[in-house]
């Protein structure tokens, strides 16, 4: 369905001398030049080992290039190294042995220094983003292990390059327009998370670049007036993409159902169609044949899947629809744009827009594939083939997961440029054809332009150390009575961006740390919220920085600036005080150093450094059974009661509940006092403390704020008689001398309330 007419700015046959074959060539060669460009600069800014399972990947490049031979899982030398990478097809590896073939190694476990507590496939939490503590050893010139990192790194951004370009040739078959086939490219070149994987170790670059290049020889295959003649380089491709990886076998089934669709449509005779698939069969199992037999010989299983699944874990259970429809979308995200090992967002707004543009072409296909006047925009088996190869390459991955817990969007990568041809197919479908390049252009800008901020924006700040102070430029009003912990940190300062808290929001903290002396452990840092009752609301237990900055690297007189954004219980009770406090201590031992002040008085956990409110969402709404209003000097208001029965049996007990309110800020604490008495004003039972036994003193209350609280009075060697409810308050720190009753006038009215007669029987 097109929208509309609408005039053209410039007729087809300028639009095609536009891109004519003089000069659009530098087009697409400028797209590739980009795509380095930024694969550089993704190179430099992402820290070695922050891609998924690169360490992994680098090991198993390192075993052969230090001369050991493929790797035999099973050894325990692999589960600390390579893991279940082990088991992959040898080719991407082999290739990259030799291309760090003259680099020293050897210091490959000085440099991995794993993060204990990084935080890996949870994207929403805020910190711990790095699996590798980084250090000064990582900066240029690159030497030893690190050097040889970058250079892989390089190795596959050239295979990304090559997927690049075969996607533009590709996409010329398909959708015989030169500009649009650029604009497919370009997708492609700059969605952030293809780039960020083809700037890391990893064989997904490999086998990216040979399926691309298979889909293409059968495109070819699909278009050209003799199919066979592309037969004998796609069974070359076919045994490489094997020798790649598992998911290569796909390829093989894709390439199966081309030779029938050819055989269908008879393209191909029986007899063409057998020589065909030998010319393509031979040279696969020639190529991948060897590895096969390798597993069979080593495992008693063809592909090696069973052991890497020993190591990488079995799926338990079947998955439920919520499972399926999180790893959903998961998937979606990590296929535009989801950075280190699955813990570095873009801004939710971007995913939206991308899935709004990803339903728009598809119901773009679905408009183009019942019909449409004038000529079609695709070669309909051409475009048929891209949607079979990501039909095929997702039910790989669906299959994939079925097995183990594996739902990544760069698994679908082999699919990249059958993707964003098909892309670019459906959001053609709704513009006009004279203006569907200026129509589609913004697409792959917005792309390039987030490919282009996301380092700055987003992967350096997750990884950058905590900024370094000098003692004086601490502000002051986040400075509080130093606390030392051990002989090495001092806590001199702290602050918080929120005044009030709230359950089920985060509260961010700034800690301001001292370096004493120099520290050869390397501690954790604590900080945990306490709420009513003295339960845990919230917590944080790192290495300072947020897991970047452990203190074995801190230098005596630093003052580290540490940021923390602490996530608090949606179930924790409000209103409440909020207690932070701040802890030191090592791995090893959990067990916190001693704290102390400057005078040396040694301070018991836990060490609140800090005291907030905790509000509730909303206004509190109560259902008071006994509404009143009794006002006291300070402004406080009794505004009603809840009382368990007025009959009660002797030796039982008496729960009140009181619903206080204040006119105004408080800036004293109260306690509050029920004495059950009798007629002569003598007291049987009492129970006197501060409100919510003190988790929420009123100087914390708010004007007009509601507070519910409970009393309990024992009736123990209580007679049988009638007894009357006592209510009054007294200043916390003072002479207890009961505040006086006030009445709209501000006259007193007395310092005691009876509220109601209470019958005690035998």
């Amino acid at each position: 369905m097109m929208l509309g007419t609408v005039p053209s700015l410039a007729s087809s046959d300028t639009l095609r001398r536009r891109f004519s074959e003089r000069w659009h060539p530098w087009l697409v060669a400028s797209v590739a030049a980009l795509f380095l460009a930024l694969g550089v600069l993704y190179n430099v800014t992402v820290p070695i080992f922050e891609a998924p399972d690169e360490i992994q990947h680098f090991y198993y490049i390192k075993h052969l290039a230090d001369g050991k031979g493929l790797p035999v899982q099973g050894s325990a030398e692999g589960r600390q190294t390579w893991a279940q990478e082990g088991s992959q097809p040898p080719l991407y590896y082999l290739l990259g042995a030799l291309v760090i073939q003259g680099i020293d190694t050897s210091d490959a476990g000085e440099v991995i220094w794993l993060n204990p507590q990084a935080n890996i496939g949870v994207p929403r939490y805020p910190g711990n983003k790095n699996h590798i503590i980084h250090t000064e050893r990582e900066q240029f010139p690159y030497q030893g292990t690190v050097q040889a990192v970058h250079v892989l790194r390089l190795y596959s951004l050239l295979w990304g390059c090559g997927t690049v370009v075969l996607t533009y040739f590709l996409a010329r078959e398909v959708l015989r327009r030169r500009d649009l086939a650029l604009l497919a490219a370009a997708c492609a070149a700059f969605t952030p998370q293809f780039i960020f994987i083809h700037s890391a170790v990893s064989n997904d670059s490999l086998i990216t670049f040979l399926s691309t290049l298979g889909v293409w020889l059968m495109a070819r295959m699909l278009g050209g007036e003799r199919p066979a003649r592309c037969a004998f380089p796609l069974g070359v491709t076919l045994g490489l993409a094997a020798l790649t990886k598992l998911s290569g076998l796909a390829l093989w089934a894709l390439a199966g159902l081309l030779l029938a669709y050819l055989l269908w449509r008879r393209r191909l005779s029986w007899r063409q169609t057998l020589t065909a698939g030998l010319l393509m069969g031979i040279p696969a199992l020639l190529i991948a044949g060897p590895w096969f037999a390798r597993n069979l010989a080593l495992y008693g299983d063809l592909t090696g899947l069973q052991p890497m699944l020993e190591i990488v874990g079995r799926r338990t259970g079947r998955p439920t629809l919520a499972d399926i429809w999180g790893e959903f979308r998961g998937l979606r995200i990590s296929f535009w744009a989801l950075f280190g090992w699955f813990n570095i967002l873009l801004p939710e707004a971007v995913y939206k827009v991308l899935d709004a543009l990803t339903l728009l072409a598809g119901l773009g296909l679905i408009v183009g594939a019942l019909g449409r006047r004038g000529a079609p925009l695709a070669r309909r088996p051409a475009a048929a083939l891209m949607g079979a190869w990501l039909t095929l390459t997702f039910l790989s991955l669906v299959r994939w997961t079925t097995i183990t817990m594996g739902t990544q969007g760069r698994l679908l990568f082999p699919a990249m440029a059958a993707f964003m041809i098909l892309l670019v197919m459906g959001l053609a479908q709704w513009w006009p054809e004279e203006w569907r390049f200026q129509g589609l252009l913004p697409l792959p800008a917005g792309l390039l332009a987030l490919a282009i901020l996301s380092p700055f924006l987003v992967i350096g700040p997750a990884y950058a150390h905590p900024p370094i102070l000098a003692a004086r430029d601490v502000p002051a009003a986040a400075r509080t009575a130093p606390i030392s912990f051990g002989e090495g940190i001092r806590l001199i300062g702290m602050e918080t961006s929120e005044i009030d808290a709230q359950p089920g929001e985060s509260l961010h903290i700034t800690l301001y740390w001292e370096c004493l002396a120099s520290m050869k452990e390397d501690y954790n840092i604590t900080v945990k919220l306490w709420g009513r009752g003295m339960q845990i609301v919230g917590s944080v237990d790192t290495y300072p920085g947020w897991g970047t900055y452990p203190t074995s690297l801190w230098i005596p007189g630093q003052v580290i600036l540490d940021r923390y954004e602490i996530a608090i219980d949606p179930e924790a009770p409000a209103p409440s005080l909020l207690r932070i406090d701040v802890g030191v201590y090592p791995l090893e031992t959990m067990e916190r150093l001693p704290a102390y002040t400057t005078a040396g008085k040694i301070l018991p956990p836990p060490i609140t450094v800090g005291l907030l409110r905790l509000a509730p969402k909303g206004p509190a709404s109560y259902t008071i059974p006994y509404p009143t209003r009794f006002r006291w000097e300070n402004g406080m208001v009794l505004a009603g009661y809840a009382l368990e029965g007025t009959t009660l049996n002797a030796g039982g007990s008496l729960t009140l509940q009181l619903f206080w309110q204040t006119e105004r800020s408080l800036d004293q604490e109260y306690t509050i006092f029920v004495h059950l008495v009798d007629r002569d004003g003598r007291i049987w039972s009492q129970h006197d403390k501060p409100p919510l036994d003190g988790d929420y003193p009123t100087p914390f209350w708010r004007a007009g704020e509601m507070v519910m609280d409970t009393y309990y009075l024992g009736l123990a060697g209580v007679p049988a008689g009638t007894y009357w409810l006592e209510v009054g308050l007294y200043p916390s720190a003072s002479d207890p001398h009961p505040l006086s009753l006030v009445d709209d006038d501000g006259e007193s009215l007395g310092s005691r309330l009876w509220l109601t007669p209470v019958r005690i029987q035998p």
